[in-house]
């Protein structure tokens, strides 16, 4: 018989645990790890190594999708869903999941092919009477079933074009001593019907609960392990629902689907504009704005309210919108606009329970606000879309032409824009003349720098990568800092420079720079605190990876001089991955507590991370253990500028 141990394991990332803690070591989440328990593995016989194959000579079939028969989904899905591949739709309880996809199983059985619902949450006969409410479900397949091993051999004999399980969580695998719906259950599940998928060529939809937060319940591994997320969206109280995607590897993950809950069932709604973008005509705080969803663009009416507020701190509140953005957009107007939001509540909302995730719905917001404010109604007929700058200046909106189309198919008569905007204006011609070159010259950081930059203002996808690429192509440049002030806003931008306490040569200012470089880099041969300064230099200039390299080879030299020690942890600091730098500094702390460039830079380095608190702590420290040296003057600076900033 096995042996039974128990384990703790994270409910957010799966990280385990021989003994229960209140804060998971993996992700950081309080109060996530469960108990469960866990049989030991079994020896594993000999295993036959396998040859790789180059990925030159694999031969790519590109499938036909399979349609689902409801438009609205199959736009979300990238045209269709690919065969063999597993998706996972999430959900408030009773905003449509089971009868979005039943509808869905019923077409494509309609169409020829072969569906099968396995249903765990339900018996047969209460799905029989949704079906019957639905009508044409004759050719859907059904099984009630929640045991894993039997509907892993039930999808692989029959071997169905699509198959829906309705929940994951509901699926138990007898090897497993915990109960379902825990992490190891649905986990253990999502893997092996992953594998059933992949093999026997089987589209598998998985339907999932959903947290109190709104996100999938179960390991953060599940999200991981399908080809696709998709998010059903809506009160269960009202008639509309949205269908998203937040991953989609066959598609894009920008698309937006409305549907309708009707008698009927979910019926798909072609043109939201309609829907959505009505206002009534001399109706105060209400203001359509043209958003993007996606390739699709859509009107939607903002509403907001602005009353006199009797609290301390006056109230933003936001739905549909990002609050931070509607603080910010309150911020301005206030600032530059003039209007005096100060001692007001305010509250925006989008009709119909759409949620707007992109800036070109900033000047509709305002538009909005400002009427509430003044008592004015907007000027009827009228649609704006703009992107609003804290200096209160209006950037363009991706995709003009497409937004301008559909104000135009509406009968909008007035569309407020930022100026110069134009019918045919697309921002893209900047992103396509920098693809060019990128292609002519790919190993230019400055070229992917730039890219990266453009695909962010244009709302296109793909920054990120150029920015990653441009810190690969040239590491040691100011392009790889750039580049990593871009992708990692949450540090302070550049890099921490080493403070050396070595003095600088003898008439060293009367060099120029590039003669003081030369002179560091010889003296750099001959001794350790020459090397310290030569690096030092070299981050000044922009150039991380060499003076890395120049301070690593300073702690080999001298393994027991504290500040080469320092300094090798400093230039270790990696915004990707600021434990290098941490791990090398934080030991040091122990070893020579009362050192000052131990204390100094440990503060430096937790500054650019945004640890104010602690660094301000460190620097105090390093003013104590060495009161008047170089190093005390300069975190004493380091407190004064912190002093005045209000931090």
């Amino acid at each position: 018989m096995a042996k039974v141990t128990v384990q703790f394991t994270c409910a957010e990332c799966g990280t385990t645990s021989g003994r229960w803690l209140g804060k998971c070591p993996g992700c950081g989440a309080f109060g996530s790890l469960v108990e469960e328990l866990h049989g030991s593995p079994t020896e594993r016989g000999a295993v036959a190594a396998m040859k790789p194959v180059p990925l030159g000579e694999v031969r790519s079939e590109e499938a036909a999708r399979i349609s689902t028969g409801v438009a609205e989904l199959d736009r979300v899905l990238g045209g269709g869903i690919v065969p063999g591949s597993l998706v996972l739709v999430g959900g408030e309880p009773g905003v449509g999941k089971s009868t979005l996809l039943l509808t869905a199983l019923g077409a494509i059985a309609r169409s020829g092919q072969r569906a099968l619902l396995v249903t765990g949450e339900e018996s047969a006969a209460q799905v029989s009477l949704r079906a019957a409410r639905l009508g044409g479900m004759e050719s859907v397949a059904i099984l009630a079933e929640t045991e894993l091993d039997a509907v892993c051999a039930t999808l692989e004999a029959e071997k169905p074009d699509v198959c829906v399980i309705d929940s994951v969580q509901t699926l138990h695998a007898a090897a497993l001593g915990s109960a379902p719906g825990s992490v190891a259950q649905v986990r253990e599940a999502a893997g092996r019907l992953l594998r059933v998928a992949k093999e026997a060529g089987v589209a598998t939809v998985l339907v999932g609960h959903v947290t109190k937060d709104g996100a999938v319940a179960g390991p953060r591994v599940l999200e991981h392990l399908v080809d696709c997320v998709l998010q059903f969206e809506g009160d269960r109280y009202h008639e509309h629902r949205v269908l998203r995607a937040t991953k989609n590897r066959f598609g894009s993950t920008n698309e937006l689907g409305v549907f309708e809950m009707t008698a009927a069932g979910l019926v798909g709604v072609p043109d939201p504009s309609e829907l959505f973008g009505t206002t009534h005509a001399g109706e105060v705080g209400a203001a359509v704005g043209c958003a993007l969803e996606g390739t699709r663009p859509i009107l939607l009416e903002i509403q907001a309210l602005v009353a006199p507020t009797d609290l301390a701190m006056p109230r933003r509140v936001a739905t549909g919108v990002d609050p931070k953005r509607l603080a910010m957009i309150v911020a301005v107007l206030g600032r530059h606009a003039g209007l005096a939001l100060a001692s007001s509540d305010v509250f925006v909302n989008v009709a119909g329970g759409v949620r707007i995730e992109e800036p070109g719905a900033d000047l509709a917001v305002a538009l909005a606000i400002a009427s509430a404010a003044r008592g004015v109604p907007v000027r009827e007929g009228a649609a704006a879309f703009g992107e609003i700058g804290l200096t209160g200046r209006l950037r363009h909106a991706s995709q003009a032409e497409r937004r301008l189309e559909e104000c135009a198919k509406f009968g909008v008569a007035t569309v407020l824009v930022p100026e110069g905007t134009q019918p045919g204006h697309q921002p893209g011609e900047t992103v396509d003349r920098l693809n060019r070159l990128a292609g002519l010259h790919p190993d230019r950081a400055v070229v992917q720098l730039n890219l990266g930059v453009a695909l962010f203002w244009s709302g296109s996808a793909g920054a990120e990568d150029a920015w990653r690429a441009a810190a690969a192509d040239e590491p040691d440049s100011p392009y790889a800092i750039a580049a990593g002030n871009l992708l990692h806003p949450e540090y302070a931008p550049g890099v921490p420079v080493f403070v050396a306490t070595a003095p600088l040569p003898k008439g060293f200012g009367k060099l120029t720079p590039p003669e003081q470089l030369r002179a560091l880099a010889r003296d750099a041969r001959h001794s350790v605190p020459a090397r310290l300064l030569y690096g030092s230099a070299l981050q000044r200039l922009g150039r991380p990876r060499s003076a890395e390299r120049v301070f690593a080879a300073a702690a080999r030299l001298a393994p027991r001089d504290v500040e080469a020690q320092v300094a090798d942890a400093v230039g270790r600091f990696d915004k990707a991955r600021p434990a290098d730098a941490f791990s090398r500094l934080g030991p040091l702390t122990r070893s020579f507590p009362n050192k000052a460039t131990v204390r100094f830079h440990l503060g430096v380095l937790l500054l650019w991370s945004g640890e104010t608190a602690e660094a301000k702590r460190q620097l105090t420290r390093a003013v104590h253990v060495e009161p008047g040296s170089p190093l005390a003057g300069e975190a004493q600076r380091y407190l004064a500028e912190l002093r005045k900033a209000g931090v």
